[in-house]
C-alpha cells in the first residue's frame, strides 16, 4: 500500500508577510518598473523548466501588452550553462533586455513573488512545485503548464490557468487572458486558490496526513 502526501507551505506566514513593492524593486535594481505589470517565475534555468518557451511567449505578449515586465528568479547548475547562454542570446535577439531581468538565486524569492501581478510556470515536468503553492498562498493569479504536479494543484484551471505544455503560443494566450480578467474575476480565482492551499497544501494538513499515515501503519 502507498499513500501520497503532498508538499505543504506555511500559508499564514506567507499571507502575513508584509512587503513594500517599491522597496523590493529598488533592492533588485528595477524601481523604474514600479508602474508596470509584473509577471514572473521562480525556476532553475534548465531545459525541463521551459524558460525558452516562457521568453518566446513573453515576446509575443509584449506585442499586445507592452506594459508587462518579466522577472525570473533562479540560477543554473554548471551542466546547464549552455542553456543559460541560449537564454541570454534569445533575450538579445528578441530585444528584451529592457523588459526581462534574470536575478539568479535569491534568499528573498518569496518577497519577490509577492510583488508580482501574475505568476507563471512554463515547466515541462514537475513533482509538486513549491513556488506555485507560494504564489497561490500569496493570492497571485497563476498560469501553469498542464502537466502532472501543476495540474494537481490548479485542478483543471479552477484555481488558476492551465495551458498546453511546450507551447509558447498557448502560454502567451494564457498571459493575455489573465490580464483581461476583471478585478472581481481575479479576486474570485485567487480567493479560491488560497483556500485550496489552506485546506489541502498547508503545513498543518501535511502534519495531519503524516500522523494519519503513521496510525494506519500501526493498525
Amino acid at each position: 500500500n502507498a499513500t501520497v502526501i503532498h508538499n505543504g507551505v506555511d500559508y499564514e506566514y506567507i499571507e502575513n508577510l508584509h512587503i513594500e513593492r517599491d522597496s523590493i524593486l529598488q533592492s533588485i535594481g528595477y524601481l523604474s518598473w514600479k508602474n508596470n505589470r509584473l509577471v514572473g517565475t521562480i525556476s532553475r534555468l534548465s531545459p525541463e523548466k521551459g524558460i525558452i518557451n516562457l521568453l518566446l511567449a513573453f515576446h509575443q505578449t509584449l506585442q499586445k501588452k507592452n506594459n508587462l515586465r518579466l522577472i525570473i528568479v533562479g540560477g543554473y547548475p554548471e551542466e546547464h550553462k549552455n542553456y543559460y547562454l541560449r537564454i541570454k542570446r534569445l533575450i538579445e535577439e528578441k530585444d528584451l533586455s529592457k523588459h526581462v531581468c534574470i536575478l539568479g538565486y535569491r534568499r528573498d524569492a518569496l518577497k519577490i513573488i509577492k510583488c508580482l501581478d501574475i505568476y507563471i510556470s512554463a515547466s515541462l515536468s514537475e513533482g509538486l512545485p513549491i513556488s506555485i503553492l507560494e504564489a497561490l498562498a500569496s493570492k497571485i493569479p497563476t498560469i501553469a503548464t498542464d502537466i502532472r504536479g501543476n495540474k494537481d494543484i490548479l485542478y483543471n484551471s479552477v484555481f488558476g490557468s492551465l495551458v498546453k505544455p511546450n507551447s509558447a503560443i498557448s502560454l502567451a494566450e494564457g498571459v493575455i487572458k489573465m490580464t483581461q480578467l476583471s478585478q472581481t474575476e481575479r479576486e474570485v480565482m485567487t480567493r479560491n486558490a488560497h483556500n485550496r492551499i489552506k485546506n489541502h497544501f498547508s503545513i498543518n494538513f501535511l502534519i495531519r496526513a503524516k500522523q494519519q499515515s503513521y496510525k494506519n501503519i500501526k493498525h
